[in-house]
Protein backbone atom coordinates (compact mmCIF):
# COMPACT_ATOMS: atom_id res chain seq x y z
CA UNK A 1 0.00 0.00 0.00
CA UNK A 2 1.29 3.49 -0.88
CA UNK A 3 0.42 5.86 1.98
CA UNK A 4 0.71 9.65 1.94
CA UNK A 5 1.27 10.86 5.51
CA UNK A 6 0.57 14.59 6.00
CA UNK A 7 2.04 16.00 9.24
CA UNK A 8 3.16 19.26 10.83
CA UNK A 9 6.80 18.94 11.88
CA UNK A 10 8.87 15.87 11.01
CA UNK A 11 10.72 14.45 12.77
CA UNK A 12 9.41 16.49 15.71
CA UNK A 13 10.62 16.06 19.27
CA UNK A 14 7.13 17.03 20.49
CA UNK A 15 5.37 14.44 18.28
CA UNK A 16 7.52 11.28 18.36
CA UNK A 17 4.42 9.21 17.63
CA UNK A 18 4.42 10.52 14.03
CA UNK A 19 7.85 9.00 13.32
CA UNK A 20 6.93 5.80 15.13
CA UNK A 21 3.69 5.44 13.18
CA UNK A 22 5.39 6.07 9.83
CA UNK A 23 8.14 3.58 10.70
CA UNK A 24 5.66 0.94 11.88
CA UNK A 25 3.79 1.18 8.57
CA UNK A 26 7.04 1.03 6.58
CA UNK A 27 8.26 -1.99 8.56
CA UNK A 28 5.07 -3.81 7.61
CA UNK A 29 5.97 -3.43 3.95
CA UNK A 30 3.97 -0.32 3.06
CA UNK A 31 5.46 2.57 1.10
CA UNK A 32 5.11 5.71 3.22
CA UNK A 33 5.64 9.18 1.73
CA UNK A 34 5.77 11.88 4.41
CA UNK A 35 4.80 15.44 3.53
CA UNK A 36 5.46 17.91 6.35
CA UNK A 37 4.88 21.60 7.02
CA UNK A 38 8.33 21.79 8.64
CA UNK A 39 11.37 19.53 8.37
CA UNK A 40 13.48 19.24 11.54
CA UNK A 41 16.81 17.70 10.56
CA UNK A 42 18.22 18.83 13.90
CA UNK A 43 16.13 16.15 15.62
CA UNK A 44 17.05 13.34 13.22
CA UNK A 45 19.68 11.95 15.62
CA UNK A 46 16.93 11.21 18.15
CA UNK A 47 15.00 9.10 15.64
CA UNK A 48 17.05 6.33 13.98
CA UNK A 49 13.88 5.37 12.08
CA UNK A 50 14.09 8.66 10.15
CA UNK A 51 17.03 7.49 8.07
CA UNK A 52 16.58 3.73 8.51
CA UNK A 53 13.20 3.91 6.76
CA UNK A 54 14.47 6.38 4.14
CA UNK A 55 12.26 9.28 5.24
CA UNK A 56 15.25 11.63 5.12
CA UNK A 57 15.42 11.03 1.36
CA UNK A 58 11.78 10.65 0.40
CA UNK A 59 9.90 13.21 2.49
CA UNK A 60 8.44 16.37 0.96
CA UNK A 61 7.67 19.73 2.51
CA UNK A 62 5.09 22.42 1.93
CA UNK A 63 6.50 25.90 1.14
CA UNK A 64 7.33 27.42 4.54
CA UNK A 65 6.17 31.04 4.79
CA UNK A 66 7.75 31.44 8.23
CA UNK A 67 11.30 31.18 6.90
CA UNK A 68 13.33 34.02 5.29
CA UNK A 69 12.02 34.85 1.83
CA UNK A 70 8.95 32.77 2.61
CA UNK A 71 6.64 34.92 0.49
CA UNK A 72 8.88 34.64 -2.57
CA UNK A 73 8.99 30.86 -2.12
CA UNK A 74 5.22 30.76 -2.12
CA UNK A 75 5.10 32.84 -5.31
CA UNK A 76 7.60 30.56 -7.05
CA UNK A 77 5.76 27.45 -5.89
CA UNK A 78 2.40 28.83 -7.01
CA UNK A 79 3.88 29.71 -10.40
CA UNK A 80 5.28 26.21 -10.73
CA UNK A 81 1.86 24.72 -9.98
CA UNK A 82 0.23 26.94 -12.61
CA UNK A 83 2.84 26.08 -15.24
CA UNK A 84 2.74 22.35 -14.58
CA UNK A 85 -1.04 22.02 -14.31
CA UNK A 86 -2.77 25.13 -15.72
CA UNK A 87 -6.03 23.37 -16.53
CA UNK A 88 -6.34 21.98 -13.02
CA UNK A 89 -5.11 25.03 -11.11
CA UNK A 90 -7.17 27.58 -13.02
CA UNK A 91 -10.52 26.34 -11.68
CA UNK A 92 -9.01 26.16 -8.20
CA UNK A 93 -8.12 29.86 -8.35
CA UNK A 94 -11.71 30.74 -9.25
CA UNK A 95 -13.14 28.35 -6.68
CA UNK A 96 -10.86 29.62 -3.90
CA UNK A 97 -11.48 33.26 -4.78
CA UNK A 98 -15.24 33.35 -5.12
CA UNK A 99 -16.59 30.50 -2.97
CA UNK A 100 -17.67 31.78 0.48
CA UNK A 101 -15.99 29.85 3.28
CA UNK A 102 -14.49 30.41 6.72
CA UNK A 103 -11.11 32.10 6.50
CA UNK A 104 -8.24 29.89 7.72
CA UNK A 105 -5.30 32.15 7.09
CA UNK A 106 -4.16 30.77 3.72
CA UNK A 107 -4.23 32.91 0.60
CA UNK A 108 -5.06 31.54 -2.84
CA UNK A 109 -1.35 31.66 -3.72
CA UNK A 110 -0.48 29.72 -0.58
CA UNK A 111 -3.07 27.10 -1.44
CA UNK A 112 -1.65 26.78 -4.94
CA UNK A 113 1.85 26.50 -3.50
CA UNK A 114 0.66 23.63 -1.31
CA UNK A 115 0.02 21.63 -4.48
CA UNK A 116 3.73 21.48 -5.30
CA UNK A 117 4.67 18.43 -3.17
CA UNK A 118 2.16 16.43 -5.19
CA UNK A 119 3.04 17.52 -8.73
CA UNK A 120 5.00 14.32 -9.38
CA UNK A 121 4.54 10.73 -8.22
CA UNK A 122 1.30 11.73 -6.59
CA UNK A 123 -0.37 8.33 -6.72
CA UNK A 124 -1.45 7.15 -3.29
CA UNK A 125 -3.73 4.36 -2.15
CA UNK A 126 -4.71 6.37 0.92
CA UNK A 127 -3.81 9.77 2.38
CA UNK A 128 -3.64 10.20 6.16
CA UNK A 129 -3.46 13.75 7.55
CA UNK A 130 -2.57 14.32 11.20
CA UNK A 131 -4.22 17.46 12.64
CA UNK A 132 -7.17 18.76 10.64
CA UNK A 133 -5.55 22.09 9.56
CA UNK A 134 -2.94 20.02 7.69
CA UNK A 135 -5.76 18.24 5.87
CA UNK A 136 -7.09 21.65 4.80
CA UNK A 137 -3.79 22.28 3.01
CA UNK A 138 -4.37 19.42 0.58
CA UNK A 139 -8.06 19.94 -0.20
CA UNK A 140 -7.20 21.97 -3.37
CA UNK A 141 -4.96 19.12 -4.55
CA UNK A 142 -7.85 16.69 -4.12
CA UNK A 143 -10.27 19.05 -5.86
CA UNK A 144 -7.82 19.68 -8.72
CA UNK A 145 -7.38 15.95 -9.26
CA UNK A 146 -3.67 16.00 -8.40
CA UNK A 147 -4.49 13.59 -5.60
CA UNK A 148 -6.90 10.76 -6.25
CA UNK A 149 -7.09 8.79 -3.03
CA UNK A 150 -9.33 8.45 0.02
CA UNK A 151 -8.52 10.98 2.76
CA UNK A 152 -8.38 10.04 6.44
CA UNK A 153 -7.87 12.85 8.98
CA UNK A 154 -6.88 12.40 12.64
CA UNK A 155 -7.93 15.08 15.13
CA UNK A 156 -5.53 15.46 18.04
CA UNK A 157 -6.62 18.36 20.24
CA UNK A 158 -6.12 21.99 19.35
CA UNK A 159 -7.62 21.36 15.92
CA UNK A 160 -11.00 20.59 17.50
CA UNK A 161 -10.72 23.03 20.42
CA UNK A 162 -8.90 26.32 19.88
CA UNK A 163 -8.62 26.29 16.07
CA UNK A 164 -12.41 26.50 15.43
CA UNK A 165 -12.58 29.22 18.08
CA UNK A 166 -10.16 31.25 15.98
CA UNK A 167 -11.47 30.55 12.48
CA UNK A 168 -15.13 29.77 13.05
CA UNK A 169 -17.32 26.82 13.95
CA UNK A 170 -17.73 25.86 10.27
CA UNK A 171 -14.02 25.89 9.46
CA UNK A 172 -14.05 22.17 8.53
CA UNK A 173 -17.29 22.20 6.54
CA UNK A 174 -15.58 21.35 3.23
CA UNK A 175 -13.21 18.88 4.88
CA UNK A 176 -16.12 16.98 6.41
CA UNK A 177 -17.81 16.86 2.99
CA UNK A 178 -14.74 15.72 1.03
CA UNK A 179 -12.90 13.63 3.65
CA UNK A 180 -13.67 9.93 3.78
CA UNK A 181 -12.87 9.08 7.43
CA UNK A 182 -11.92 10.91 10.62
CA UNK A 183 -10.30 9.41 13.70
CA UNK A 184 -10.09 10.62 17.29
CA UNK A 185 -8.36 9.23 20.36
CA UNK A 186 -11.13 9.58 22.94
CA UNK A 187 -14.91 9.84 23.23
CA UNK A 188 -14.35 13.39 24.50
CA UNK A 189 -12.75 14.29 21.16
CA UNK A 190 -15.46 12.43 19.27
CA UNK A 191 -18.10 14.67 20.84
CA UNK A 192 -16.11 17.77 19.88
CA UNK A 193 -15.67 16.66 16.25
CA UNK A 194 -19.32 15.65 15.88
CA UNK A 195 -20.34 19.05 17.24
CA UNK A 196 -18.22 20.68 14.52
CA UNK A 197 -20.26 18.94 11.84
CA UNK A 198 -18.63 15.57 11.16
CA UNK A 199 -20.99 12.79 10.12
CA UNK A 200 -21.12 9.96 12.71
CA UNK A 201 -20.76 7.47 9.86
CA UNK A 202 -17.30 8.86 9.03
CA UNK A 203 -15.93 8.94 12.59
CA UNK A 204 -13.76 6.19 14.14
CA UNK A 205 -12.17 6.15 17.60
CA UNK A 206 -8.57 4.92 17.55
CA UNK A 207 -6.33 6.08 20.42
CA UNK A 208 -2.73 7.03 19.74
CA UNK A 209 -0.55 4.18 20.94
CA UNK A 210 2.92 3.86 22.42
CA UNK A 211 5.70 1.37 21.80
CA UNK A 212 5.56 -0.67 25.01
CA UNK A 213 9.15 -1.87 24.75
CA UNK A 214 10.34 1.75 25.07
CA UNK A 215 8.69 2.01 28.49
CA UNK A 216 9.72 -1.03 30.53
CA UNK A 217 7.65 -1.59 33.64
CA UNK A 218 9.24 -1.22 37.06
CA UNK A 219 7.56 -1.56 40.46
CA UNK A 220 7.96 1.73 42.26
CA UNK A 221 9.52 1.81 45.69
CA UNK A 222 11.74 4.14 47.63
CA UNK A 223 15.14 3.21 48.94
CA UNK A 224 16.07 4.45 52.40
CA UNK A 225 17.27 8.05 52.17
CA UNK A 226 16.33 8.35 48.50
CA UNK A 227 14.44 11.53 47.51
CA UNK A 228 10.96 11.07 46.06
CA UNK A 229 10.93 12.40 42.51
CA UNK A 230 7.70 13.78 41.04
CA UNK A 231 7.76 14.08 37.25
CA UNK A 232 5.85 16.15 34.67
CA UNK A 233 6.52 15.82 30.94
CA UNK A 234 4.87 18.65 29.03
CA UNK A 235 5.29 21.63 26.76
CA UNK A 236 5.46 24.76 28.92
CA UNK A 237 2.19 26.25 27.70
CA UNK A 238 -0.98 27.32 29.46
CA UNK A 239 -3.09 24.23 28.75
CA UNK A 240 -0.66 22.01 30.68
CA UNK A 241 -1.50 23.84 33.92
CA UNK A 242 2.06 23.64 35.27
CA UNK A 243 1.49 26.71 37.43
CA UNK A 244 -0.95 24.65 39.52
CA UNK A 245 1.43 21.71 39.72
CA UNK A 246 4.23 23.98 40.94
CA UNK A 247 1.98 25.56 43.57
CA UNK A 248 0.75 22.14 44.72
CA UNK A 249 4.32 20.87 45.04
CA UNK A 250 5.35 23.96 47.00
CA UNK A 251 2.42 23.46 49.39
CA UNK A 252 3.66 20.04 50.50
CA UNK A 253 7.42 20.41 49.99
CA UNK A 254 7.76 22.53 53.13
CA UNK A 255 6.72 19.51 55.20
CA UNK A 256 8.65 16.95 53.14
CA UNK A 257 12.32 17.71 52.65
CA UNK A 258 12.76 14.50 50.65
CA UNK A 259 10.77 15.71 47.61
CA UNK A 260 11.98 17.00 44.27
CA UNK A 261 9.93 18.02 41.21
CA UNK A 262 11.30 17.52 37.70
CA UNK A 263 9.66 19.21 34.70
CA UNK A 264 10.76 17.97 31.28
CA UNK A 265 9.84 20.16 28.34
CA UNK A 266 10.17 23.68 27.04
CA UNK A 267 7.92 26.44 25.83
CA UNK A 268 7.00 30.12 26.01
CA UNK A 269 6.07 30.02 29.72
CA UNK A 270 9.42 28.72 30.94
CA UNK A 271 10.73 32.01 32.31
CA UNK A 272 7.41 32.75 34.00
CA UNK A 273 7.26 29.30 35.61
CA UNK A 274 10.88 29.47 36.75
CA UNK A 275 10.13 32.83 38.36
CA UNK A 276 7.11 31.31 40.12
CA UNK A 277 9.27 28.52 41.53
CA UNK A 278 11.78 31.13 42.75
CA UNK A 279 9.02 33.26 44.32
CA UNK A 280 7.68 30.22 46.19
CA UNK A 281 11.16 29.42 47.51
CA UNK A 282 11.36 26.24 45.41
CA UNK A 283 14.07 27.17 42.89
CA UNK A 284 16.44 24.54 44.34
CA UNK A 285 13.86 21.77 44.41
CA UNK A 286 12.00 22.28 41.12
CA UNK A 287 14.18 21.38 38.15
CA UNK A 288 13.38 22.60 34.63
CA UNK A 289 15.20 20.29 32.24
CA UNK A 290 14.05 21.76 28.93
CA UNK A 291 13.46 19.70 25.81
CA UNK A 292 14.42 16.06 26.24
CA UNK A 293 15.19 13.45 23.62
CA UNK A 294 13.02 10.32 23.63
CA UNK A 295 15.85 8.40 25.30
CA UNK A 296 16.21 11.04 28.01
CA UNK A 297 12.46 11.06 28.61
CA UNK A 298 12.43 7.27 28.96
CA UNK A 299 15.21 7.53 31.56
CA UNK A 300 13.21 10.11 33.53
CA UNK A 301 10.21 7.78 33.67
CA UNK A 302 12.46 5.04 35.04
CA UNK A 303 14.03 7.23 37.73
CA UNK A 304 10.82 8.87 39.04
CA UNK A 305 8.29 7.76 41.65
CA UNK A 306 5.10 9.73 40.88
CA UNK A 307 3.69 11.46 37.80
CA UNK A 308 1.80 14.78 37.89
CA UNK A 309 -0.35 16.24 35.11
CA UNK A 310 -2.28 19.35 36.18
CA UNK A 311 -3.96 20.27 32.87
CA UNK A 312 -6.53 23.04 32.51
CA UNK A 313 -8.69 24.68 29.84
CA UNK A 314 -6.67 27.51 28.31
CA UNK A 315 -8.02 30.95 27.47
CA UNK A 316 -8.19 29.89 23.80
CA UNK A 317 -10.27 26.81 24.64
CA UNK A 318 -7.42 24.30 24.33
CA UNK A 319 -7.79 21.23 26.55
CA UNK A 320 -6.12 17.84 26.80
CA UNK A 321 -7.74 15.38 24.42
CA UNK A 322 -5.76 12.21 25.18
CA UNK A 323 -2.32 13.05 26.63
CA UNK A 324 0.05 10.33 25.47
CA UNK A 325 2.41 11.06 28.36
CA UNK A 326 -0.15 9.54 30.71
CA UNK A 327 0.03 6.28 28.77
CA UNK A 328 3.83 6.45 28.92
CA UNK A 329 3.83 7.09 32.67
CA UNK A 330 1.40 4.26 33.41
CA UNK A 331 3.28 1.85 31.15
CA UNK A 332 6.41 2.63 33.16
CA UNK A 333 4.63 1.84 36.44
CA UNK A 334 4.23 5.39 37.74
CA UNK A 335 1.21 6.24 39.91
CA UNK A 336 -0.53 9.30 38.46
CA UNK A 337 -2.16 12.41 39.90
CA UNK A 338 -3.97 14.39 37.20
CA UNK A 339 -6.81 16.80 36.45
CA UNK A 340 -10.25 15.43 35.71
CA UNK A 341 -10.68 17.26 32.42
CA UNK A 342 -11.01 16.68 28.68
CA UNK A 343 -10.04 13.17 27.62
CA UNK A 344 -7.84 12.46 30.65
CA UNK A 345 -10.44 10.31 32.50
CA UNK A 346 -10.47 7.97 29.48
CA UNK A 347 -6.72 7.29 29.47
CA UNK A 348 -6.33 6.32 33.13
CA UNK A 349 -8.26 4.11 35.55
CA UNK A 350 -9.48 6.53 38.18
CA UNK A 351 -9.00 5.14 41.66
CA UNK A 352 -6.71 2.36 40.44
CA UNK A 353 -3.85 3.66 38.29
CA UNK A 354 -4.54 7.34 38.89
CA UNK A 355 -6.10 9.87 41.22
CA UNK A 356 -8.03 12.62 39.46
CA UNK A 357 -8.86 16.02 40.96
CA UNK A 358 -10.86 19.06 39.81
CA UNK A 359 -8.92 21.18 37.34
CA UNK A 360 -7.08 24.19 38.73
CA UNK A 361 -7.61 23.03 42.35
CA UNK A 362 -4.22 23.45 44.03
CA UNK A 363 -5.52 22.22 47.39
CA UNK A 364 -6.86 19.00 45.88
CA UNK A 365 -3.66 18.45 43.87
CA UNK A 366 -1.41 18.94 46.88
CA UNK A 367 -3.64 16.79 49.09
CA UNK A 368 -3.58 13.81 46.73
CA UNK A 369 0.14 14.18 46.05
CA UNK A 370 0.85 14.21 49.76
CA UNK A 371 -1.39 11.17 50.26
CA UNK A 372 0.76 9.19 47.79
CA UNK A 373 3.99 10.55 49.25
CA UNK A 374 2.90 9.30 52.66
CA UNK A 375 1.68 5.93 51.38
CA UNK A 376 4.35 4.37 49.16
CA UNK A 377 2.73 1.00 49.78
CA UNK A 378 0.08 2.06 47.20
CA UNK A 379 2.61 2.63 44.44
CA UNK A 380 3.13 -1.00 43.28
CA UNK A 381 -0.61 -1.74 43.04
CA UNK A 382 -1.30 1.46 41.11
CA UNK A 383 1.66 0.83 38.84
CA UNK A 384 0.58 -2.70 37.93
CA UNK A 385 -2.97 -1.52 37.20
CA UNK A 386 -1.65 1.21 34.92
CA UNK A 387 0.66 -1.11 33.00
CA UNK A 388 -2.08 -3.67 32.38
CA UNK A 389 -4.44 -0.93 31.23
CA UNK A 390 -1.94 0.51 28.73
CA UNK A 391 -1.05 -2.94 27.40
CA UNK A 392 -4.72 -3.55 26.78
CA UNK A 393 -5.75 -0.17 25.37
CA UNK A 394 -2.73 1.80 24.09
CA UNK A 395 -0.26 -0.58 22.50
CA UNK A 396 1.08 0.89 19.25
CA UNK A 397 0.88 -2.55 17.63
CA UNK A 398 -2.86 -2.66 18.34
CA UNK A 399 -3.29 0.89 17.08
CA UNK A 400 -1.48 0.13 13.81
CA UNK A 401 -3.63 -2.94 13.21
CA UNK A 402 -6.80 -0.91 13.72
CA UNK A 403 -5.48 1.90 11.53
CA UNK A 404 -4.63 -0.50 8.72
CA UNK A 405 -8.12 -1.95 8.90
CA UNK A 406 -9.51 1.55 8.26
CA UNK A 407 -7.10 2.01 5.34
CA UNK A 408 -8.23 -1.31 3.86
CA UNK A 409 -11.88 -0.39 4.33
CA UNK A 410 -11.30 2.86 2.43
CA UNK A 411 -9.60 0.97 -0.39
Amino acid sequence: MRIGLIVGGFPAITDPWAVQQAAALAERGHQVVVCAVRRFDEYAEYFPEFSACGFDRSMRTFPDTTQPRGSSRVLRAAARALVRHPRRCGPIILWETFTPRPHIGLSVLQRLANLVPFLSEARFDVIHAHFAPNALRILPALQAGLLRAPLLTTFHGYDANSFPGRYGHNVYRNLFDIGDRFTVGTAFMARRVLDLGCSPDKLVQIPMGIELSSFPFATRSRERGEPIQILSVARLVEVKGLEYGIRAFAAIAQNHTNLRYVIAGDGPLRAELEQLAHTLGMAERIHFLGTQSPRQSHALYRSSHLFLHSGIVSKTGAVESQSIVLAEAQASGLPVVASRIGGIPEVVIEGESAILVPTGDVKALSGQLESLVNRPNRWPTMGRAGRAFVEREFSSATMIRRLLSVYEELL
